[in-house]
């Protein structure tokens, strides 16, 4: 339990370090590189990711289907 919690939070630290640095967030990319982790699980980080650095003034835009990127701060 303790291992799952903590690579829960690795992965949104992943994701959100990701947007950060203004990178594509793509969910078939995540998937790859997560792949004990379920598809709903890595949609949930990723809207989580997007909620926390929205509230920090990020905005977003989407590319295509489960890809993202960050356009300004």
């Amino acid at each position: 339990m303790v291992l799952s919690k903590q690579m829960n939070r690795l992965n949104g630290i992943y994701i959100i370090n990701q947007c950060i640095n203004k990178k594509l967030i793509n969910l078939k990319d995540l998937k790859n590189k997560f792949d004990n982790v379920t598809t709903a699980a890595i949609c949930n980080h990723i809207r989580r990711a997007k909620d926390t650095l929205a509230s920090r003034g990020y905005k977003f835009k989407k590319i295509g289907a489960g890809i993202y990127q960050v356009i300004n701060k």
